[in-house]
Protein backbone atom coordinates (compact mmCIF):
# COMPACT_ATOMS: atom_id res chain seq x y z
CA UNK A 1 0.00 0.00 0.00
CA UNK A 2 2.86 2.37 0.83
CA UNK A 3 4.46 1.77 -2.59
CA UNK A 4 1.15 2.51 -4.31
CA UNK A 5 0.72 5.70 -2.28
CA UNK A 6 4.24 6.82 -3.20
CA UNK A 7 3.68 6.05 -6.90
CA UNK A 8 0.39 7.93 -6.98
CA UNK A 9 1.90 10.95 -5.22
CA UNK A 10 4.93 10.97 -7.55
CA UNK A 11 2.70 10.76 -10.62
CA UNK A 12 1.20 14.12 -9.63
CA UNK A 13 4.52 15.97 -9.96
CA UNK A 14 5.60 18.00 -12.96
CA UNK A 15 8.96 16.17 -12.90
CA UNK A 16 7.15 12.86 -13.45
CA UNK A 17 4.93 14.28 -16.20
CA UNK A 18 7.99 15.66 -18.00
CA UNK A 19 9.74 12.30 -17.71
CA UNK A 20 6.73 10.54 -19.24
CA UNK A 21 6.56 13.08 -22.09
CA UNK A 22 10.24 12.37 -22.82
CA UNK A 23 9.63 8.61 -22.67
CA UNK A 24 6.99 8.92 -25.40
CA UNK A 25 9.15 11.30 -27.44
CA UNK A 26 12.06 8.83 -27.27
CA UNK A 27 9.80 5.92 -28.26
CA UNK A 28 8.49 7.87 -31.25
CA UNK A 29 11.99 8.86 -32.30
CA UNK A 30 13.29 5.31 -31.93
CA UNK A 31 10.41 4.05 -34.09
CA UNK A 32 11.27 6.57 -36.81
CA UNK A 33 14.97 5.69 -36.67
CA UNK A 34 14.24 1.97 -36.93
CA UNK A 35 11.85 2.48 -39.84
CA UNK A 36 14.54 4.49 -41.65
CA UNK A 37 16.80 1.44 -41.29
CA UNK A 38 14.34 -1.03 -42.83
CA UNK A 39 12.48 -2.34 -39.81
CA UNK A 40 8.70 -2.27 -39.74
CA UNK A 41 6.89 -0.92 -36.71
CA UNK A 42 3.44 -2.40 -36.28
CA UNK A 43 0.90 0.45 -36.56
CA UNK A 44 3.64 2.66 -38.06
CA UNK A 45 4.68 4.18 -34.73
CA UNK A 46 3.60 4.65 -31.15
CA UNK A 47 1.69 6.99 -28.88
CA UNK A 48 3.08 5.48 -25.68
CA UNK A 49 6.29 4.09 -24.17
CA UNK A 50 6.48 0.87 -26.18
CA UNK A 51 5.98 -0.56 -29.62
CA UNK A 52 6.03 -3.78 -31.63
CA UNK A 53 8.85 -4.15 -34.14
CA UNK A 54 8.50 -6.55 -37.07
CA UNK A 55 11.94 -7.98 -37.87
CA UNK A 56 10.88 -10.30 -40.70
CA UNK A 57 11.60 -7.72 -43.43
CA UNK A 58 15.27 -8.02 -42.45
CA UNK A 59 15.24 -11.82 -42.74
CA UNK A 60 15.01 -12.47 -38.99
CA UNK A 61 12.52 -13.82 -36.51
CA UNK A 62 11.62 -12.32 -33.17
CA UNK A 63 12.89 -15.19 -31.04
CA UNK A 64 16.43 -15.26 -32.45
CA UNK A 65 16.71 -11.48 -32.64
CA UNK A 66 15.53 -11.13 -29.02
CA UNK A 67 18.07 -13.76 -27.93
CA UNK A 68 20.89 -11.96 -29.77
CA UNK A 69 19.89 -8.64 -28.21
CA UNK A 70 19.79 -10.27 -24.76
CA UNK A 71 23.34 -11.61 -25.26
CA UNK A 72 24.36 -8.05 -26.16
CA UNK A 73 22.77 -6.65 -22.99
CA UNK A 74 19.51 -5.33 -24.44
CA UNK A 75 16.26 -6.72 -23.03
CA UNK A 76 13.21 -7.06 -25.29
CA UNK A 77 10.41 -9.62 -25.64
CA UNK A 78 9.74 -11.72 -28.72
CA UNK A 79 6.12 -11.33 -29.76
CA UNK A 80 3.90 -12.41 -32.60
CA UNK A 81 2.88 -9.77 -35.09
CA UNK A 82 -0.92 -9.58 -35.41
CA UNK A 83 -2.23 -11.62 -38.34
CA UNK A 84 1.09 -13.44 -38.91
CA UNK A 85 0.80 -17.08 -39.85
CA UNK A 86 3.82 -18.64 -38.15
CA UNK A 87 4.64 -20.65 -35.07
CA UNK A 88 7.75 -18.51 -34.52
CA UNK A 89 7.04 -14.91 -33.48
CA UNK A 90 8.18 -12.41 -36.10
CA UNK A 91 8.52 -9.41 -33.85
CA UNK A 92 9.87 -7.94 -30.67
CA UNK A 93 8.22 -5.66 -28.14
CA UNK A 94 10.32 -2.93 -26.62
CA UNK A 95 10.01 0.31 -24.72
CA UNK A 96 11.97 3.40 -23.77
CA UNK A 97 11.10 4.00 -20.11
CA UNK A 98 14.37 2.77 -18.59
CA UNK A 99 16.46 4.39 -21.34
CA UNK A 100 14.78 7.71 -20.62
CA UNK A 101 15.09 7.31 -16.85
CA UNK A 102 18.83 6.88 -17.43
CA UNK A 103 18.86 10.28 -19.18
CA UNK A 104 18.97 9.25 -22.84
CA UNK A 105 17.55 11.61 -25.46
CA UNK A 106 16.63 11.44 -29.16
CA UNK A 107 20.24 11.32 -30.39
CA UNK A 108 20.80 8.27 -28.21
CA UNK A 109 17.75 6.61 -29.77
CA UNK A 110 19.47 7.05 -33.15
CA UNK A 111 22.47 5.12 -31.84
CA UNK A 112 20.29 2.38 -30.40
CA UNK A 113 18.53 2.04 -33.76
CA UNK A 114 21.92 1.77 -35.43
CA UNK A 115 22.96 -1.00 -33.00
CA UNK A 116 19.77 -2.91 -33.84
CA UNK A 117 20.38 -2.43 -37.54
CA UNK A 118 24.01 -3.55 -37.32
CA UNK A 119 23.05 -6.69 -35.42
CA UNK A 120 20.28 -7.47 -37.91
CA UNK A 121 22.48 -6.75 -40.94
CA UNK A 122 25.14 -9.10 -39.56
CA UNK A 123 22.44 -11.78 -39.00
CA UNK A 124 23.14 -11.82 -35.25
CA UNK A 125 26.54 -13.48 -35.60
CA UNK A 126 28.73 -13.79 -32.50
CA UNK A 127 31.20 -11.08 -33.59
CA UNK A 128 28.34 -8.60 -34.09
CA UNK A 129 26.83 -9.52 -30.73
CA UNK A 130 30.20 -8.92 -29.04
CA UNK A 131 30.61 -5.54 -30.76
CA UNK A 132 27.10 -4.41 -29.79
CA UNK A 133 27.62 -5.69 -26.23
CA UNK A 134 30.72 -3.53 -25.87
CA UNK A 135 28.84 -0.42 -27.01
CA UNK A 136 25.87 -1.24 -24.75
CA UNK A 137 28.29 -1.47 -21.82
CA UNK A 138 29.70 1.97 -22.71
CA UNK A 139 26.20 3.44 -22.92
CA UNK A 140 25.22 1.90 -19.58
CA UNK A 141 28.30 3.45 -17.98
CA UNK A 142 27.62 6.82 -19.61
CA UNK A 143 23.97 6.72 -18.44
CA UNK A 144 23.99 5.05 -15.01
CA UNK A 145 20.81 4.19 -13.16
CA UNK A 146 20.25 6.73 -10.40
Amino acid sequence: IAAMAYALKRSQTEEFRELMRMVVKNAQHLCEALIERGFEVFTGGTDCHMFLLDVKPLGLDGVHFAEALEKAGITVNSKSIPFENSDIPGGIRMGTTVLTQRGMKEKDMEEIAELFYYLAKEKCNEAAIAKVKERVKELAEAFPIH
